[in-house]
């Protein structure tokens, strides 16, 4: 089970609006939609696919969270948000 945080600038919000998801494949999946929707609403046509999201390892377990594996999703640039077990 892979857990997801997104980057809101408010931990308090980040932690509440957490997600699961079954798999990685399935969390960048849904990751690349959601940025394709948004860009898409704003007038742009840039399509992303899972393959562009990269997972950058920060540490072996958070310490505020207790996550294994603890990563910093990041998609052409921007950090989405963070993951981990």
């Amino acid at each position: 089970m892979i857990r997801y945080l997104p980057k809101l600038g408010s931990q308090l919000w980040e932690l509440k609006c957490q997600t699961t998801f079954d798999t990685l494949e399935e969390m960048k999946e849904t990751l690349a939609r959601q940025m394709t929707r948004y860009k898409h609403f704003i007038g742009n046509d840039t399509v992303y696919t899972p393959g562009q999201i990269m997972l950058l390892a920060l540490r072996d377990r958070d310490p505020l969270t207790g996550w294994k594996h603890y990563c910093r999703i990041v998609l052409d640039g921007m950090v989405l948000g963070h993951c981990g077990e």
